[in-house]
């Protein structure tokens, strides 16, 4: 029993020891990432953003080392840090993902990207900023998009058009076809209708 104790402690031991390391290696490459995310969210039109990653030690390690990794952000003048899933709206969070994504997704796994209702709030040259980072990352994953701001659509290399009506009082989603330019924008939302942008897969 004392020898399984002891190298019960000396495995707890080199765990911990590589946890440490770990630990080391993730907060070493954090600034490092920090600093390209707030760049690549001020290409976004976030000019006063805030961005800080935080490290908290966990109980017990896990198959993924003793971090707990929280993303803290603020896109306000004065405002404190807080978690990233308690501080943006729905599409607020689509951007700045979007801009996180960009920076990491030439080390991600990740083949498609689905944005939806990015373009809610922006329009003008933040649209158009947004439509250009999709198109980069693109360059790495497919991107859809669905969107009601031509300046994203325009970007794109294929469209879709989806169009819903309410029937017996449900709202019924009707056919996806492949849509055809030009396009009356401004009849077409009056319709009820949105459009899905689908970028082209990349060659791996």
């Amino acid at each position: 029993m004392e020898k399984l104790k002891k190298k019960q402690k000396e495995s707890r031991d080199r765990l911990e020891k590589q946890c440490e390391v770990i630990t080391g290696i993730r907060k070493r490459s954090a600034e490092q990432l920090r600093m390209q995310i707030i760049q690549s969210l001020e290409e976004l039109n976030f000019l006063d953003v805030k961005f800080e990653i935080s490290f908290e030690k966990l109980k017990e390690p896990t198959a993924n080392g003793a971090d707990m990794v929280t993303f803290l952000i603020s896109t306000n003048p004065g405002s404190p840090v807080r978690p990233l899933q308690n501080v943006a709206s729905g599409g607020e969070l689509s951007r700045i993902m979007l801009g996180i994504k960009t920076i990491m997704a030439r080390r991600d796994s990740i083949q498609t990207l689905i944005f939806d209702e990015i373009d809610t709030g922006i329009s003008g040259r933040t649209a158009q900023k947004v439509s250009e980072k999709m198109a980069q990352l693109s360059q790495h994953c497919q991107v859809i998009a669905i969107t009601h701001l031509a300046q994203i659509a325009a970007m794109a290399d294929h469209h879709y058009l989806i169009e819903k009506a309410v029937e017996d009082g449900t709202t019924m989603c009707g056919n996806l076809k492949r849509a055809r330019w030009p396009m009356n924008w401004q009849g077409s939302l009056a319709a009820h209708r949105s459009r899905m942008q689908c970028w082209r897969v990349p060659r791996r």
